[in-house]
């Protein structure tokens, strides 16, 4: 069984079919009839290796879900089923940002948020810390707070 945490993305193993050859790369898409029920299964084409794979998994949902194994999710087809293949293209306007929490608004506080965070919370971090490591540590424990509240 696979269990996934709220709000959280998962790669599994996934078993290929019989007829599928090692490094061939096949298309992995979504069973319509169970996406998004109760996770949902990201189209990806993958190398089988072995006779497995890759999928990826998300769960969207504000509570833990378990998944049985041996279930279908995903069919697993050749690829001289794909018609056409545009690569994507990032658009120009669009920001990069580093850190997205699982509302989907954008965090990204200053130092000064972070040290006030620390104060607050009653860290203690090792002076041997670079600021780049103590920020990183710092921007880590601010995106997982409501997880440290339980703590």
């Amino acid at each position: 069984m696979i269990r996934l945490p709220a709000y959280t993305e998962a790669t599994v193993v996934v078993k290929c079919p019989c007829d599928i050859q090692d490094d061939e790369i096949v298309l992995l898409e979504s069973l319509p009839s169970v996406q998004f029920k109760p996770v949902a299964v990201a189209n990806s084409l993958n190398r089988c290796q072995g006779g497995k794979t890759v999928s990826g998994l998300l769960n969207l949902n504000p509570f833990p879900v378990t998944l049985r194994k041996g279930t279908w999710r995903a069919f697993v087809q050749r690829t001289d089923t794909i018609v056409s293949c545009t690569p994507h293209k990032q658009a120009d306007n669009v920001e990069q940002t580093s850190e997205v929490n699982c509302i989907g608004e954008i965090e990204n506080p200053t130092s000064e948020e972070l040290e006030k965070f620390r104060s607050e919370y009653g860290f203690t971090i090792l002076p041997e810390l670079t600021s780049a490591q103590r920020n990183e540590l710092l921007l880590f424990c601010f995106n997982k707070r409501m997880s440290l509240l339980d703590l």
